[in-house]
């Protein structure tokens, strides 16, 4: 992983008003999660995404006021679970909401519910939702470019936090798209607070130390390892920008479906890479 990224913070703050219509709690759960860096694919498909563009459809039909949406655990993640809250007098919601075919177990209850942000507001939290960078955002020669992710999202009160995270190996198109989502908060009454900014690792192909690791792990596997550049970031970046003329290589094991509960490394993938750590040591 050698992407730069950019952490923000979008914070919404409105005004709660009553009315008289039904509300409904909107839930869906159960979706292939992951870390955005390895499975970034699924970044637009992630919970959040797909409860706004169930309301957003919604709002075709008639008002929706949103009271509430909560969703995610982590910025760096896809969000496998979202809920939100709603009132609206349109009738057969289930039925119109089966109708959209959206992805997961999405299920839909009757509630209590006063409060809820205007009209107006309600659209521009789903506007801000659907229009901030997600999934793929630009491909060349078929690597991946640049990546936007929307992790968490949570309602307190009158506000509404949303945090994601944009990744580039390319530190100018990180800067383009940044300013784009800011000029997307600005039109739907955001603010947007920075939390961190990571620089990017540009790999040395060239490296001594990859050579050298190249042929321990020959030595002790009898063949060559695979070695690629993977869209993401990792601890390297920070590391580099705090030393000089450092080479710098990161090595691991064979792990699939990495920060969801389907987690798993394979055994003999981890007995290679401490062998061939230990053979390297040996120099």
């Amino acid at each position: 992983g050698s992407d730069a990224d950019i952490c923000n913070e979008y914070i919404f703050e409105g005004n709660l008003e009553e009315n008289d219509l039904q509300a409904y709690e909107i839930s869906v759960k159960n979706l292939k999660g992951g870390n955005s860096g390895d499975y970034i694919e699924r970044s637009s498909r992630n919970a959040i995404s797909i409860i706004a563009r169930i309301i957003q459809e919604l709002q075709k039909i008639d008002d929706v006021f949103l009271c509430s949406i909560d969703g995610g655990e982590s910025e760096i993640d896809i969000a496998t679970s979202c809920k939100a809250i709603i009132k609206t007098r349109i009738e057969d919601i289930y039925n119109k909401v089966k109708e959209l075919n959206m992805d997961g177990n999405i299920q839909i209850c009757e509630i209590k519910n006063e409060l809820s942000f205007s009209i107006e507001d309600s659209k521009r939290i789903i506007s801000q939702i659907l229009k901030l960078k997600q999934g793929i955002v630009k491909k060349q020669d078929g690597n991946i470019i640049v990546s936007g992710n929307i992790g968490v999202i949570n309602t307190n009160k009158n506000k509404v936090f949303i945090q994601g995270v944009l990744r580039s190996i390319d530190v100018e198109q990180l800067k383009k798209y940044n300013n784009e989502n800011l000029s997307i908060s600005e039109n739907n009454h955001f603010t947007v607070k920075e939390i961190y900014q990571d620089s990017a690792w540009i790999p040395n192909k060239t490296s001594k130390l990859l050579n050298d690791f190249e042929k321990a792990y020959c030595r002790v596997n009898g063949s060559t390892p695979i070695v690629d550049i993977a869209h993401g970031g990792l601890e390297c970046s920070s590391i580099m920008k705090r030393t000089n003329n450092m080479d710098i290589i990161s090595i691991g094991s064979i792990i699939e479906d990495f920060h969801t509960v389907n987690e798993k490394m394979y055994i003999s993938s981890c007995e290679k890479t401490i062998k061939t750590l230990l053979e390297y040591l040996k120099k």
